[in-house]
């Protein structure tokens, strides 16, 4: 079973969320389906994926998580509807963790998405991760919401982080490289995202 706390912390790594339009002067929020297939899964009862928001990721206290979709997992797929909305308790600043960092609304929130399978008891089993290849990079997927479209530009101690934040659902896609974490909201290659249970970067 994986250690849910430090897929949370990795799943954290980079930042970003959601709100709702309320005139035509204001952005439409996205929202995401995620269609994940060819999931090879061995020796693990895995009946139910879930989508859940996390609020504190860092702090070592967390904050109840906000389910915000769900589907059956059967034949190595499942499907979610990942909405560009939420409750605003649900999301957080992200510029006191981020020095180096330059952001353009400093009163833009985020919410970490952590994608999670549970058996058919019901209880927590481990996470589903995503990411790609590219030029013999690997790339780690991450999926939040913001409330705003909004920027985060700049080093840190840690790496890079070059994105451009949406309102609603975005990917973030991570590099990891000499111990640095380079963040970006570009994607990197035409390569479809792939899924798999536990950690990319460890399991391709």
């Amino acid at each position: 079973m994986l250690d849910k706390a430090k897929v949370i912390f990795l799943t954290a790594i980079a930042v970003m969320f959601s709100c709702v339009s309320c005139s035509n002067d204001e952005p439409t929020a996205n929202y995401i389906i995620i269609d994940a297939t060819g999931i090879e899964v061995e020796n693990n009862d895995i009946a139910t994926v879930k989508a859940f928001v996390y609020k504190n990721v860092i702090e070592e206290v967390e904050s109840e998580p906000l389910e915000i979709a769900s589907s059956v997992f059967e034949n190595g797929k499942f499907s979610l509807f990942l909405p560009g909305v939420i409750p605003d308790k649900y999301l957080r600043s992200t510029s006191e963790h981020l020095e180096g960092i330059t952001k353009s609304d400093i009163n833009a929130k985020t919410g970490t998405i952590s994608i999670e399978a549970f058996n058919s008891a019901g209880e927590y089993v481990g996470n589903f991760t995503a990411g790609l290849y590219s030029d013999g990079k690997k790339y780690y997927a991450e999926y939040s919401i913001s409330d705003r479209n909004y920027t985060l530009k700049g080093d840190h101690k840690y790496g890079s982080i070059d994105c451009n934040f949406k309102k609603g659902i975005n990917i973030s896609y991570i590099n990891i490289c000499d111990n640095k974490f380079n963040v970006t909201t570009q994607k990197p290659s035409s390569e479809n995202i792939k899924w798999c249970f536990g950690i990319f970067w460890l399991e391709y």
